[in-house]
């Protein structure tokens, strides 16, 4: 297992499924209720004879309200907050330009910057709120092009008022995200922290409860067959007795080491208590898993412990089973360490299967 990869096995999603139905709120609320609303001043102007803006409302209530639906029957639920981005930009445009009801649609722009954020990010919606104040301030400094008339103070203050919403609205999500990011980070080293064993680095035996059994539940087709490989350091207390604890510890990190350099970014090396470590490998067959543990056994065996002037050979006893069933990893756990106890039987140094 390579460094850092861990996190692949913690329940980080959880905090994106939070950003996520955020996201959706917005945008259903924004889409459903928006619509709703422009809908009803469409039927208001259709009734005072104010045929062109009723249609650009009725137009604009339609997309909106058939992007937000069409969305919850795809999988890129990011598109629809283009598209419902796109069309509420359209919607401002097109009331710029025509004034809206009784010259007030300025009033209106205030909320869509903020929505734009939510929907966007504060990165791209940043960008895209000051590409739209730049189309917007442009249309009213030049009224020619208006089908509305607005005066003359309106014009400044309205482009600088909608412009402080905008950094207001940016300063607001930007921190938010800081502290979701904060947030979601501390959970990860938390998660890290309590299923990682602190001297060898390695995952714990908490790990395969807390972590491991859910990440094979849910990737059936890539972990199974699961190979199971338990280690056990030969004569490990004679090591202690003789040499004190803290040179045990290095060489329980020695051997650490010696696991992951033979092991797949996919395979996991844990310690699962004292100078036992189980080797987790799958989608590998038994002769495949024999002639990994073979080379491990052989690597340990090969390379002396050397610290100082203290040189000592180690060498490791292995059982091997497989599990089928994710369900019943527990049991092979067990099936592997009763193998384990007779490679110790069978005179150390050994591989039982």
């Amino acid at each position: 297992m390579k460094p850092n990869s861990l996190e692949q096995f913690f329940d980080i999603q959880s905090s994106t499924d939070i950003e996520l139905k955020r996201k959706k709120f917005i945008l259903y609320f924004a889409s459903y209720i928006g619509a709703l609303i422009i809908l009803v001043f469409a039927l208001t102007n259709y009734s005072s004879s104010n045929n062109t803006l009723s249609l650009v409302l009725l137009s604009s209530a339609f997309f909106i309200f058939i992007n937000a639906f069409i969305s919850h029957f795809t999988n890129r639920f990011h598109i629809s907050c283009y598209v419902g981005s796109f069309c509420i930009a359209a919607l401002m445009l097109q009331l710029l330009v025509s004034g809206g009801y009784e010259n007030t649609a300025l009033y209106w722009m205030y909320p869509f910057p903020l929505v734009f954020f939510a929907l966007l990010n504060y990165k791209i919606g940043l960008i895209f709120n000051l590409i739209l104040w730049f189309f917007l301030t442009f249309l009213l400094f030049n009224p020619e092009i208006l089908v509305a008339q607005y005066r003359d103070t309106e014009l400044t203050r309205f482009s600088a008022s909608l412009l402080i919403t905008i950094l207001i609205g940016f300063l607001s999500e930007y921190y938010r995200f800081r502290s979701h990011k904060e947030l979601s980070d501390i959970n990860v080293e938390k998660q890290h922290q309590a299923n990682t064993d602190s001297l060898t680095g390695l995952p714990n035996r908490r790990f395969i409860e807390s972590c491991y059994i859910k990440h094979i539940q849910e990737q059936k087709s890539t972990q199974m067959p699961l190979t199971l490989v338990m280690v056990d350091i030969d004569h490990f207390k004679i090591v202690n007795d003789t040499y004190g604890h803290d040179i045990g510890d290095e060489v329980l990190c020695f051997i650490a080491h010696q696991l992951k350099t033979k092991l797949r970014k996919s395979d996991v090396a844990i310690r699962v208590g004292g100078e036992e470590f189980l080797l987790l490998i799958p989608q590998t067959t038994l002769e495949n898993s024999i002639k990994i543990a073979n080379k491990i056994r052989l690597l340990i065996e090969k390379n002396t412990f050397h610290q100082d002037k203290i040189h000592i050979n180690i060498t490791a006893s292995f059982g091997i089973s497989i599990c089928e069933d994710e369900t019943k990893l527990n049991d092979s756990i067990k099936q592997a360490d009763l193998l384990l106890y007779k490679a110790k039987e069978a005179g150390r140094n050994c591989i039982k299967y």
